[in-house]
């Protein structure tokens, strides 16, 4: 009945090591992936097939049409069954990550859940935290779902939980990728598929993670605020910026465990519009400000202590000793909890500068850990920005102030303009220690 049925070879029972890329969970069942099924006795399982035929009415062929490549589907005895895919441990991910994948469902009593199982090996199925994996429109067809994980700071796994009545309505996967910014690796263990007995899941399932922040206080983040979204992005195209410049390093100034390529403003400032440390507790020669007519513009706001968590926060300022400005404040944005990634922050010079011919370096430090967020520093409007970071695209070593350097036309008056927008709750982005450098990096500048 089953057409080109392949029992499920690559999802060998192994004691698992910890990924070391988050590409390392991509899947399309074509070859060996980095899932497996549960080792427990009495749950359905997960085999392959390009083509799945229990009945005329209930047929699963392959995703794209007259490509008979594999999927995965759950097969068991009859009555409502358990079925579990699970990953290889993740030692942690910093900030959000996000889970791609496709799915059939056969019939609409059969759920699809995306959990996340900590301690790895947990033998107790009602403590994993679930979020749920699939559309709230049935149809019988392959159906895109992207699920949004919270930041995780201990080791887990990532397990597609179902329940399904085979043959007739089961579950089917396909495609999977992972996107997330994960940890050095810790090589904390192996772990075991799923054991003991599995009872009902009540449907009081937790669905909250639970950080601490600098202090050791909990820090609560409800899945429902890491839903996808666009409208708090502005469209610009990455081929329209100029390249992103770390700056170089500098003979001058003492190391620092936190230190970029730079110490900080080594430079006795001789532009006091432009530089800034905020060490003052002030703005300096910048305003930021909100408008009750348009209630997504929020003000930046200064800190000399810890903001938020130990994973998408910020533990202090460059130096450890003095104030730094960011963005995402807790409490002072415009959404549920607080923030909503359609809040744009914007830091702006009080007026214009006249930067000195031929050109001039802005050198500033920035604090960016978290998988949500973008940070531009846009010259006389939002449409010129030499300078985008992207929090998708941040590395294992964003957990620091990081230096970065644009180039300003010279022989002209202009405006500096920092601005943030796609935050989530619990993200930040830092600023610290703005100034204005001659073109090559190597002395202050005078404006």
């Amino acid at each position: 009945m089953w057409n080109l049925l392949i029992f499920l070879v690559v999802f060998v029972s192994f004691a698992s090591s910890e990924i070391s890329s988050s590409s390392d969970l991509n899947c399309d069942f074509g070859s060996s992936c980095r899932w497996r099924n549960s080792t427990e006795s009495m749950t359905g399982k997960f085999e392959i097939a390009n083509l799945f035929e229990a009945d005329a009415q209930n047929r699963i062929s392959s995703r794209i049409e007259n490509d008979p490549t594999p999927f995965a589907y759950t097969t068991g005895l009859m009555g409502r069954t358990l079925g579990l895919l699970i990953s290889e441990v993740i030692s942690c991910q910093l900030g959000g990550a996000s889970l791609k994948y496709w799915y059939y469902k056969s019939g609409a009593e059969s759920s699809l859940e995306v959990c996340i199982r900590q301690p790895p090996g947990n033998r107790d199925l009602n403590s994993m935290r679930c979020y749920d994996g699939v559309s709230t429109t049935f149809a019988r067809q392959w159906i895109f779902r992207a699920v949004e994980l919270p930041p995780i700071a201990q080791p887990f796994e990532i397990v597609f939980k179902t329940w399904f009545n085979p043959p007739m309505n089961i579950v089917a996967l396909d495609d999977i990728l992972y996107e997330a910014v994960l940890c050095e690796s810790s090589n904390g263990g192996a772990s075991e598929g799923a054991g003991g007995n599995f009872d009902a899941v009540p449907d009081n399932l937790q669905r909250h993670t639970t950080l601490a922040d600098f202090d050791g206080n909990d820090v609560t983040i409800d899945s429902s605020h890491f839903q996808p979204s666009t409208s708090g992005f502005k469209a610009h195209s990455a081929q329209a910026f100029r390249p992103v410049h770390h700056a170089a390093k500098t003979s001058t100034g003492s190391a620092h465990e936190l230190s970029g390529p730079r110490t900080g403003p080594m430079y006795k400032s001789l532009c006091p519009k432009i530089d800034c440390s905020f060490d003052d507790n002030t703005f300096c020669n910048y305003v930021t400000s909100s408008s009750p007519n348009e209630t997504s513009l929020k003000k930046w706001a200064l800190s000399n202590r810890s903001v938020s968590n130990s994973l998408t926060g910020i533990p202090g300022d460059f130096s450890k000793s003095g104030f730094f400005a960011y963005a995402g404040a807790p409490g002072l944005g415009s959404g549920p909890s607080g923030l909503s990634p359609e809040d744009t922050f914007i830091l702006s010079s009080a007026s214009p500068v006249l930067i000195p011919p031929p050109a001039a370096r802005l050198d500033f430090f920035v604090y960016q850990a978290g998988f949500r967020g973008q940070f531009r520093v846009c010259i006389d409007d939002d449409t010129d920005c030499p300078i985008v970071l992207d929090g998708r695209d941040i590395d294992q070593n964003a957990q620091k102030w990081r230096n970065f350097w644009m180039e300003i036309p010279g022989g002209a008056e202009h405006t500096i303009h920092f601005i943030v927008d796609g935050l989530h709750e619990n993200y930040v982005i830092g600023l610290d220690n703005v100034q204005l450098l001659n073109r090559l990096g190597t002395a202050a500048l005078g404006c």
